[in-house]
């Protein structure tokens, strides 16, 4: 449940990079989505529920906003 919460508050409060509701993803280990084979180190754009799954399996990882300190 804590990967879950940390994930829709940072997501509800614009620490993601994300674009019409999809939040922008860096792949972490090769994987095929939708028929699309990405491999380690390409970028993503994926909805909520998937970028979810695919970051508690280790796919992906959602991309943080920058700090502005």
């Amino acid at each position: 449940m804590g990967k879950m919460r940390e994930l829709y508050v940072n997501y509800l409060t614009g620490a993601y990079v994300t674009v019409n509701g999809k939040i922008f993803c860096e792949v972490k280990s090769d994987l095929s989505v939708d028929g699309i084979t990405l491999t380690q180190g390409d970028y993503v754009m994926l909805s909520v529920k998937r970028a979810f799954s695919l970051w508690l399996a280790g796919y992906v990882e959602p991309c943080l906003i920058a700090s502005m300190k």
